[in-house]
């Protein structure tokens, strides 16, 4: 989802981000309500190209919660030119287990759809 394709709640693929804060000061909250199985990628794209003070140098804080746990990403050091911060993937389970990898790190290029060609399945809790 992005600016462009926020998605929906109450239809496929029942995830949203909520509003697209230009003004650099948010918050933006995606929420997922029926989770399909798979991985989620969750990746900021520095749109402005701004690199003074880039996400680096700016308040920017990322909050996870899933499954009753929070976990906080803060942009790390070494920015330099790259346009995208890669966080987190999020895998899902048939059974809606979940599983986080962690990346919080710079990437020059937007990181690859991971579900490219697949015909997902709702997961289903057991």
């Amino acid at each position: 989802m992005f600016y462009v394709n926020k998605g929906s709640l109450a239809a496929e693929p029942f995830a949203s981000l909520d509003v697209d804060d230009v003004s650099g000061f948010g918050p933006e909250i995606t929420t997922i309500r029926r989770p399909k199985v798979g991985i989620y990628r969750f990746f900021l794209h520095n749109f402005s190209q701004s690199f003074d003070p880039g996400m680096t140098g700016s308040p920017t804080r990322v909050e996870l919660n899933y499954l009753g746990r929070t976990v906080a990403f803060s942009p790390p050091a070494g920015e330099g030119t790259n346009l995208y911060w890669h966080l987190f993937d999020l895998e899902v389970g048939a059974d809606c287990s979940m599983t986080l990898f962690r990346y919080n790190r710079f990437r020059a290029d937007e990181p690859a759809n991971p579900n490219t060609g697949t015909s997902a399945q709702f997961c289903v809790p057991s």
